[in-house]
């Protein structure tokens, strides 16, 4: 009875699209919880998955939703249906970050950073779907090295983002045993582009080697001598470490 209760109300709340504000979305989705929660007790996955398929079909996806989904993924709900019809209304959406995160609940860390690493590709700048990657990728020290590979690319299509994405990682790694573990960071990567030499310089002059931080900032400028953030990093390095002379010639350009 309660189920059903929940799905009255469920029909009476309108979609984010309907309102100017989120209230009305905000009380959508609370109820969808409470109804999906009702489903679960009951054993009722099937009609959970779907409830919450109908709900974003009609709502679309929102941060609201994410908490919904992340619940039904935990609770039985079929992994391969949703995965499916989550995937047919990503590509319908114009490849919505939101449902990209959402797509990602009923998948393997494997398989969920595939489909962010793709994502990223098209729309680099989503930084909700990269720190997402961050999250599933760092605790795998063999996915480390293909997420600077993504983040470099990243950086390669809009150069502001070098700083905001290395912090990103550096937060996340922050309290991590063995932080490098799996960047490969003492031989220097020659074949990377500039993005990545960049980042590698970040991590290692957050948890590691000075010296080694500025030869991976100069290898990022000999490959892009424009490229701003990695000719701040090494002018502010060469100021901590007393090379002044040296930190004056890279202003002097400018």
């Amino acid at each position: 009875a309660t189920t059903e209760i929940y799905t009255l109300s469920l029909h009476d709340a309108l979609p984010i699209s309907h309102v100017e504000s989120g209230d009305d979305n905000d009380a959508f989705f609370r109820v969808l919880g409470r109804r999906v929660y009702c489903m679960l007790r009951l054993d009722r996955t099937a009609d959970a998955g779907q409830a919450v398929l109908e709900a974003l079909r009609r709502a679309g996806a929102s941060e609201q939703s994410l908490a919904v989904i992340a619940y039904a993924s935990k609770h039985g709900v079929d992994r391969a249906t949703m995965t499916a019809e989550l995937r047919k209304m990503y590509e319908k959406d114009g490849r919505s970050s939101l449902l990209a995160l959402a797509i990602t609940q009923f998948m393997s860390k494997e398989d969920a950073r595939a489909v962010l690493r793709d994502h990223l590709k098209a729309k680099p700048t989503d930084a909700e779907v990269f720190k997402r990657l961050v999250e599933l990728s760092l605790p795998d020290s063999s996915a480390r090295p293909a997420l600077l590979t993504t983040a470099g690319q990243a950086i390669a299509q809009d150069a502001r983002l070098a700083d905001r994405y290395a912090t990103v990682i550096i937060d996340e790694l922050k309290g991590d045993d063995d932080p490098l573990k799996g960047f490969d960071l003492q031989a220097p990567a020659d074949d990377a582009p500039a993005g990545v030499r960049y980042l590698r310089g970040r991590l290692l002059e957050q948890f590691g080697d000075a010296d080694l931080a500025t030869r991976e900032y100069n290898a990022a400028l000999e490959k892009d001598d424009e490229f701003a953030a990695a000719r701040q990093a090494l002018v502010e390095m060469l100021i901590r470490l007393k090379k002044f002379d040296e930190a004056e010639k890279l202003l002097a350009p400018l």
